[in-house]
């Protein structure tokens, strides 16, 4: 299968962080194989789309849970076993169908931020298996978990390259979080949503 650029995004994502002082690049837990991903996943029953593989190569959650700031707008990375957990967790109807506070059986996490949730609809994924949709759930409600946010796992790193790389987000070492400067360039960009 395919790597839609998300391997060299992800080593950018890695270097702006690092430019920027964010504490979460030495948090970071290396990266899984194919196996270890796979032997995980396994009980889920669901086709693991090649993005997901990739993020989970690059890293598999944080070593330190309590880091300050996270990704740019707060997010952490889930590891494999925590996003299984996670997915577990969620309420789901017998008949598999959504209804109201209800998760589907092929949605996967793979970021948190509170009770915030960015995952993969990994029952849509493109002709070759690499990408899926992301959509987010917020902790208020379930409205808008059904819209896509973003086409693919690598549309959403580069919103968060692009937002660092021109300074529209960046980390405020005095205050332990990311600081929004753009809003307006982050709308236009059609990512304000992941801050």
């Amino acid at each position: 299968m395919r790597d839609p650029n998300l391997t060299g995004l992800l080593a950018e994502l890695e270097d702006q962080l690092r430019r920027q002082g964010a504490p979460i690049v030495d948090h970071l837990v290396s990266g899984s194989s194919d196996e270890q991903i796979d032997a995980v996943i396994a009980p889920l029953g669901i086709a693991l789309p090649e993005e997901l593989r990739v993020w989970w190569r690059w890293q598999d959650g944080l070593a330190d849970p309590e880091v300050e700031g996270g990704l740019p707008g707060g997010w952490e990375p889930m590891s494999i076993a925590h996003a299984v957990a996670r997915h577990a967790e969620e309420p789901h109807r017998e008949d598999g169908t959504v209804g109201d506070l209800y998760w589907r059986d092929e949605w996967l996490p793979f970021a948190i931020w509170g009770n915030d949730v960015l995952f993969v609809d990994c029952g849509r994924t493109d002709a070759e298996g690499a990408a899926a949709p992301v959509r987010c759930r917020r902790w208020f409600g379930w409205e808008g978990s059904e819209a896509d946010r973003a086409q693919s796992l690598a549309e959403v790193v580069r919103i968060w390259v692009t937002a660092l790389g021109e300074g529209y987000c960046v980390w405020d070492p005095a205050a332990d979080l990311w600081e929004l400067r753009d809003p307006g360039a982050l709308s236009a960009l059609g990512g304000l949503w992941l801050f």
